[in-house]
């Protein structure tokens, strides 16, 4: 299954290592990570009674928590193995989340603030400097956001039959 969703990720400046801004001993790497849960990553899939797992999600509105990070930036992931996807909270309205075993960052994407694009290319603050970094670290693309918002849509129509973008729950379930 080849679902795509986006994570917030920031630098560490003094070690130019890449994290999650809410679990910093997780350190990013270049290639497939997967959970690190002692019980589930051995098995290689994620429990329902766990909360392990690499979590994100296709809607921007949902990362804007992480956002105030100075060195965070929004990455595409790809999903590899188990995949849980839920209804985001009530204050997040049409959003998912994604829960999944293991996860590789495919692209660098210029979103922030929802879905207003941030230039990171042009940009001399501490996050535009971080993103461009994790370019090289990454060795992905940088994805602009309608390019990216398109190839999630497609992946979870695909295979979730689920149009993560939907503003109604006519829209929402349409595909179903």
């Amino acid at each position: 299954m080849n679902i795509l969703f986006m994570k917030t990720l920031a630098m560490d400046p003094v070690y130019q290592t890449y994290h999650s801004p809410q679990k910093k001993d997780f350190t990013w790497q270049e290639g497939i990570m997967v959970a690190q849960c002692e019980k589930c990553a051995p098995e290689g899939t994620i429990g329902l009674d766990c909360k392990c797992g690499i979590y994100g999600s296709p809607n921007p509105m949902a990362l804007r928590e992480y956002e105030t990070h100075p060195t965070s930036f929004v990455a595409l992931l790809n999903a590899y193995g188990r995949v849980d996807v839920w209804t985001a909270p009530d204050d997040l309205p049409g959003c998912y989340v994604l829960r999944s075993w293991a996860a590789r960052v495919i692209a660098i994407v210029s979103v922030r603030n929802g879905e207003t694009t941030y230039d990171i290319m042009s940009g001399t603050d501490d996050r535009s400097m971080a993103a461009v970094a994790a370019l090289e670290h990454f060795k992905v693309p940088l994805y602009p956001w309608h390019m990216a918002k398109e190839m999630m849509k497609a992946t979870w129509e695909e295979h979730l039959q689920i149009n993560p973008f939907a503003t109604s729950k006519e829209e929402l379930w349409a595909i179903r």
